[in-house]
């Protein structure tokens, strides 16, 4: 029994005050899923879900789109207004809790292309995210119309 404890002690409550520091102090957010959030596409309800940031300065809505695939959104409530952009597929679906590091981050991607690529044309800047209480609407890439309410 006291080998658990000096276990515990010594290997436990190290990581659970590092965990701790990465998520308050550090370079860490950590995302809790909304519960009963609705996601909808151009008005219409669609299967989807929204975490928010521990801190709430960001969301991530995702939502299955026609094809059955997911897409999510980081939305990022900031000192210069609230911007969106849009992550890959790397993000968990639909766990309740995850957390993102500042280093790869999924949301920000950079794109290398060699010289004997192509250069792939621009994507259209984001217009602003309409935001009010209990909901955050803005468009994607193709045009739909994406509303999340809590």
């Amino acid at each position: 029994m006291r080998a658990i404890r000096k276990i515990l002690l010594l290997v436990v409550f190290p990581f659970l005050l590092l965990m701790t520091y990465a998520i308050f102090f550090g370079h860490t957010d950590c995302f809790v899923i909304v519960p009963f959030a609705k996601v909808f596409a151009n008005g219409k309800p669609v299967q989807g879900w929204l975490h928010r940031e521990l801190k709430g300065r960001q969301l991530i809505v995702t939502r299955i789109n026609s094809a059955h695939l997911r897409e999510s959104y980081m939305i990022i409530f900031g000192e210069k207004g609230t911007h969106t952009s849009a992550c890959a597929d790397s993000l968990p679906s639909g766990s309740p809790m995850f957390m993102l590091g500042d280093v790869n981050h999924p949301c920000f991607q950079l794109k290398i292309v060699s010289d004997d690529e192509p250069e792939p044309p621009p994507l259209p800047p984001w217009p602003r995210p309409q935001t009010g209480p209990r909901f955050v609407e803005f468009s994607a890439h193709d045009g739909v119309r994406i509303r999340a309410t809590w």
